[in-house]
């Protein structure tokens, strides 16, 4: 057996803190706030905790990136953009 393309993935190599949530769209957890990348505009965002609880939505505007607060301590949210749902871990 033989292994090609080691990758050193850092202390935690299961964390995941930023994902494509569809073609082109980045979903980023850092700190306390969401960036969305690459939506469409007027694309719905909404934030989940790991309840199902509805903890903040916006809706994108202009093409760039839409950042929306959460409350300190969550470490892992549900990230629903459009119809896509990720899920993604905090830094």
């Amino acid at each position: 057996m033989y292994f090609l393309n080691i990758e050193e993935l850092g202390d935690d190599p299961t964390r995941v803190n930023s994902v494509e949530a569809e073609s082109g769209t980045q979903v980023l957890f850092n700190n306390h706030s969401i960036s969305v990348q690459g939506a469409n505009d007027g694309t719905l965002i909404q934030v989940y905790d790991l309840n199902g609880r509805l903890i903040g939505q916006t809706k994108t505007a202009a093409a760039g990136i839409t950042k929306l607060a959460v409350p300190s301590g969550e470490k892992m949210l549900i990230v629903k953009v459009g119809e896509k749902i990720v899920k993604v871990v905090n830094k």
